[in-house]
């Protein structure tokens, strides 16, 4: 079985409704089969594989929530330095 961190990322690049101010779900037993990792292995994958498959894709999330914000605040920067020299 796949073991899920908890930490909630999936859940919020899905923004999932029911994901709760504590990383959890709040339907957990009666959640949808998307949400189900063994589920989702439609091309049968041996396990092992797709295991490593999902937690790289869960990975990037991670790197790509962390990234926005971060690469949002830096071209704001940079743009704010551009909208002050065209004023001039």
């Amino acid at each position: 079985m796949f073991i899920c961190e908890k930490c909630g990322t999936c859940c919020r690049y899905h923004k999932c409704k029911y994901l709760t101010k504590d990383n959890l779900c709040s339907i957990y037993e009666q959640r949808p089969d998307r949400c189900k990792v063994d589920k989702m292995n439609i091309n049968n994958l041996p396990k092992e594989q797709y295991y490593k498959i999902v937690k790289s894709a869960c990975n990037l999330l991670r790197i790509k929530e962390w990234l926005d914000p971060t690469i949002e605040s830096l071209f704001d920067k940079q743009y704010e330095q551009e909208r002050i020299k065209f004023r001039g």
